[in-house]
């Protein structure tokens, strides 16, 4: 499967509903299954959130391995398909109220190629302000608002950086308007 560049707001909104619909019901359902390797509760060193996205970003071009060295835990494999494979990691603790409940890598099989990379953050987390993130990604952008899942009461407002690679977005939820929830590094076919 591969993923082109969407020229129209219809075309973003697929996208992004496809990331975190699919990638999201998917590790839901993962959780379900007996024996899932997945719940893990890691202490990793103590990071700043720029830095663990800092990382990410420069763990391009993206791998199970660098992912997974960058994120200071280990990827389980979760779901395979013939043309995608995903991996997760739970509860990752970094320090200073950085807690990720759930990071998703979705990896295309036939390219060895990340399809997106999915922060979800835990509600026990830091607030981390808009302002703060404008900060530190001075060109990011306000993109959209979208609903959640085709029958939820979330919905996010998605801002985006343009990156080299692909985009870098943070979602904040309307019921905590001033607080980020996702971070999403989604990388497009060249």
């Amino acid at each position: 499967m591969t993923m082109k560049k969407p020229t129209s707001i219809i075309g973003w909104v697929y996208v992004i509903c496809f990331l975190l619909c699919f990638v999201g019901a998917q590790a839901i359902a993962s959780d379900a299954v007996p024996g899932n390797k997945t719940a893990q509760s890691i202490k990793s060193k103590k990071m700043k959130l720029e830095e663990l996205v800092q990382k990410l970003e420069d763990a391009n071009p993206w791998s199970v391995e660098k992912v997974s060295e960058a994120l200071g835990a280990e990827l389980s494999l979760v779901n395979s398909h013939p043309s995608n494979t995903l991996y997760i990691a739970n509860r990752l603790e970094y320090g200073e109220g950085l807690i990720v409940d759930k990071a998703s890598l979705r990896l295309n099989v036939e390219r060895n190629k990340m399809i997106g990379l999915v922060l979800n953050f835990a509600k026990d987390t830091t607030c981390f302000e808009h302002d703060h993130i404008k900060k530190i990604y001075p060109t990011m952008n306000y993109v959209r608002f979208i609903p959640y899942g085709m029958q939820s009461t979330y919905i996010y407002k998605i801002y985006e950086v343009k990156r080299s690679w692909g985009d870098l977005s943070f979602e904040f939820d309307y019921k905590q308007p001033n607080c980020l929830t996702v971070v999403i590094l989604r990388q497009w076919d060249s």
